[in-house]
């Protein structure tokens, strides 16, 4: 499993990025949505209105967000009073939506990542950059102009400081095109580091437990193995019997399963005892990038 975490300054290119990938096979969740609900919760109405009475609500009661706005970030301590209100339980919420998905390659859209913190469950962050012209460009056509871009932006961390925080930077510097072929590019390469799994042998012979796990790696459908002794208690044939073997641990990717396990039949001088695929657990971000580059 892959938890990547999507963000950028306003108007950079997120959302269309998060398309691209749900098309590629992600699980995309969007943070906006939740924290418009958030807004909206009684007893959070209820602290609006306090602060700032009735005049951030439509007509019929309905938040109006461009007040809210506004008013969020006129200044520093109301721009921090609402983050502190809205931001943990739209994090919590993410964080749930991410457990259930258990498996594969999920992303979270989080615009003010950085301003909050990267949760702990996310294991690699895309930050989009765009030059300040596109942005505004782009907001305008949301009835955000460039006065009202400035100062939603004023309290936000410098670029520099989130660039060089963020795993994989992508540039949305040039035309539509190419933003778009190299969105695909990347979610078809964290597509890969998603599937990383463990293909499991045991054979009888220390030699060609060996041998067959470095024959994997040289061919490049696995990146990594691990070789190590082991007993095992089952039975035979109404017999319980003790016996020893050697364990082969490979990490591979799913795509290559089938051509690894392929080989070990076709080299072995004899099948293993037992094959399994396992699910790998969570991994470092250097990690997950070396068995991609390393698995054909």
């Amino acid at each position: 499993m892959l938890v990547l975490a999507l963000t950028g300054d306003i108007g950079a290119g997120k959302s269309t990025l998060g398309a691209l990938w749900r098309e590629e096979g992600a699980q995309v969740w969007d943070a906006d949505p939740l924290a418009r609900e958030v807004w909206e919760l009684p007893e959070l109405r209820a602290q609006l209105r306090e602060r700032w009475g009735d005049a951030i609500f439509s007509p019929g009661g309905p938040l109006d967000r461009r007040a809210l706005g506004e008013r969020l970030f006129a200044d520093e301590e109301s721009y921090r009073w609402g983050c502190d209100r809205v931001h943990p339980p739209v994090i919590k919420a993410l964080e749930e939506r991410v457990r259930e998905s258990r498996r594969g390659w999920v992303v979270v859209e989080i615009p003010l990542l950085f301003e909050v913190g990267v949760p702990p469950w996310v294991d690699g962050v895309v930050y989009v950059a765009a030059p300040e012209g596109r942005r505004e460009e782009w907001n305008a056509h949301r009835r955000l102009a460039g006065a009202d871009l400035a100062q939603r932006q004023r309290w936000l961390l410098p670029e520099g400081v989130k660039r060089s925080r963020a795993q994989v930077v992508l540039e949305n510097d040039g035309d539509r095109e190419s933003f778009v072929a190299e969105g695909r590019r990347l979610g078809r390469r964290f597509r890969r580091m998603a599937s990383a799994v463990e293909l499991r042998g045991v054979w009888a012979e220390e030699a060609e437990a060996r041998r067959l796990g470095r024959e994997l790696v040289e061919a490049r459908l696995g990146a990594r193995v691990s070789v190590a002794e082991e007993g095992r208690i089952l039975r035979r044939k109404g017999t319980v019997v003790e016996e020893r073997g050697w364990a082969v641990t490979v990490t591979t990717l799913e795509e290559l399963v089938g051509a690894a396990m392929e080989r070990w039949g076709l080299s072995s001088s004899g099948a293993p005892d037992a094959v399994t695929v396992l699910p790998r657990g969570r991994s470092p971000w250097e990690e997950l990038v070396e068995i991609e580059e390393n698995c054909r």
